[in-house]
């Protein structure tokens, strides 16, 4: 798991979606499903998920992979 401003971003939960929730509520914020799935039916996120803080108001980044690909998302804040 990693966190950034408020949010927890993981991978997995039986699902093998990447997640953002929200460390106060534990309201899920996102829940995104690996594109590489549609080429490949395993290519599903790895369990590796890192945040890079944004900069000048930006919102950071989320980065994780699967077995094909790397992906970099908006963080959720």
């Amino acid at each position: 798991m990693s966190y950034l401003n408020g949010v927890v971003y993981f991978t997995g939960g039986g699902d093998g979606l990447l997640h953002a929730v929200d460390v106060a509520t534990g309201k899920h914020l996102w829940k995104l499903r690996s594109p590489d799935l549609d080429r490949n039916s395993g290519a599903w996120f790895k369990r590796r998920v890192s945040v890079i803080p944004g900069e000048n108001g930006k919102r950071g980044k989320v980065i994780t992979s699967s077995y094909l690909s790397a992906f970099c998302y908006e963080a959720a804040r």
